[in-house]
């Protein structure tokens, strides 16, 4: 990987390290479900950073890609569910459950699947991120991903409508776009999409992150709404 990627991807890993100790700490005082499933997101999101980051200094090795590949899994469904759990108590543990069946076969497909090395270390050698490297289990992540956006963004709007934070929006809008770049990134595993550059992704990951903790930082500085805000809560 080039070195505008690597030092994109090591920010985001930073970041998200900060963010997630933020909302595992609030979870801590609260016990609040919505509270424990984002902080299990951006935990997954933080070592999902730390492994792009190893990518790009030491090469992508297989156990370390498989990794990764369920990482972002979880993390997108953790996400959703969480937003789900604080709007709609009764959908976000349908939709958790439907995350843990899929990471539980994800994570066994995954590791049991055939590798292409050549495509890791030619990834590694162009500077790009790894794509169709694991055989037939990219549809699995889509299966999360696409239900996922559509909670992110929906719970979104609904938490703007109930309080009239701003914040909720750009909660919103991060959550799209780092959903977006790593659905493109499976869609591309699974041959549906192409996703060839790694600064696009990376750019995108951590533009998606800046977003969704400059949304949740500026919840928390509003007034108390009536109702709990996605990540301020």
């Amino acid at each position: 990987m080039a070195p505008l990627p690597a030092l994109l991807s090591g920010l985001t890993a930073l970041l998200s390290v900060a963010f997630a100790g933020l909302v595992l700490s609030r979870w801590r005082r609260a016990r609040a479900a919505h509270q424990l499933a984002w902080g299990i997101a951006l935990a997954c999101f933080a070592l999902a950073s730390l492994l792009e980051v190893e990518g790009a200094l030491l090469g992508w090795g297989a156990l370390a890609y498989k990794a990764y590949f369920v990482l972002t899994a979880v993390m997108v469904g953790c996400m959703a569910a969480g937003t789900a759990l604080l709007l709609a108590p009764g959908l976000g543990r349908g939709f958790a459950a439907y995350v843990a069946v899929l990471a539980q076969a994800l994570l066994v497909l995954a590791f049991l699947a055939p590798s292409d090395a050549a495509r890791l270390a030619l990834a590694a050698e162009q500077g790009e991120v790894p794509t169709r490297i694991l055989s037939g289990v990219g549809i699995l992540h889509a299966l999360v991903d696409i239900p996922a956006a559509l909670l992110l963004v929906g719970g979104a709007v609904v938490g703007w409508r109930r309080t009239g934070r701003a914040g909720t929006l750009l909660i919103g809008a991060g959550a799209l776009v780092f959903t977006g770049v790593h659905s493109a990134a499976s869609g591309a595993q699974s041959g549906l999409l192409a996703l060839d550059s790694a600064t696009l992704f990376e750019a995108g990951s951590l533009l998606g992150l800046v977003l969704m903790f400059g949304g949740y930082l500026a919840s928390r500085a509003s007034p108390p709404p009536l109702a709990e805000v996605p990540l301020a809560a």
